[in-house]
């Protein structure tokens, strides 16, 4: 038989077959109103009870398991009962590339450098950020690092290499992120730092945010392998 929603007017073919003798509620697909959907009179005779699975037209009840789901409603092409099917959810896909985030700790004095670290690395890296040699120690003591991006010349004439004692002991990766000219990083300068402890080294300038991002997670996924 066919009911009108007296909310939106949306028509439903219901089967008759699935209705309690005393009526049942349907509830609108369109609109959410609920109403009370009686038998014909002619249709009105006891029926067999519907097995416990059955549904009234397209209520039906949410089982229990929670690796369930409710898909979209449906219609039978024999006897046009709307009915909302129910099926095994689908588990979620694991992304290789989801890890925790890692932590980084920025050794440097500049806040223009410091804030392009910061926004080079976006969330999915957090950054701790400190200017002295003193409070690098004491952030790198209890562990917990992955990275240390280091400035060689920090505030009040501070020499950045002597952080290299503490990466090296913890065997943490180090990228080396200085102003200093190239050519002063040629040959046994850039020897002495690798043996120190650095990992690999970044020139500074204004736009070197994308690299600075790429060194970064090279340096963390040769480390997590």
């Amino acid at each position: 038989m066919m009911v009108s929603c007296p909310g939106c007017n949306n028509n439903y073919l219901v089967d008759e077959r699935k209705v309690p003798s005393k009526g049942g509620t349907l509830t609108c697909r369109e609109c959410g109103t609920k109403w009370k959907v009686s038998l014909p009179l002619e249709s009105a005779a006891p029926a067999p009870a519907p097995p416990a699975s059955a549904a009234v037209s397209e209520v039906v009840p949410r089982p229990n398991d929670s690796s369930s789901t409710i898909q979209k409603p449906v219609n039978c092409p024999k006897c046009g009962h709307f009915f909302v099917p129910f099926g095994a959810a689908k588990p979620q896909a694991f992304r290789r590339d989801e890890r925790p985030r890692g932590k980084v700790l920025l050794v440097e004095d500049q806040k223009y450098f410091a804030e392009l670290t910061r926004e080079a690395l976006g969330e999915d890296f957090d950054t701790t950020v400190t200017a002295n040699l003193a409070a690098a120690r004491n952030l790198l003591a209890p562990g917990g690092f992955d990275l240390v991006i280091l400035d060689l010349s920090l505030e009040d004439g501070q020499d950045g290499t002597q952080v290299l004692q503490a990466t090296r002991r913890l065997g943490i990766p180090v990228l080396i992120f200085t102003a200093r000219d190239e050519t002063d990083l040629y040959g046994g300068v850039w020897d002495q730092l690798k043996a120190a402890g650095a990992t690999d080294i970044l020139i500074k300038g204004m736009n070197v945010g994308e690299e600075l991002r790429q060194k970064v997670r090279a340096l963390l996924t040769s480390v997590r392998k």
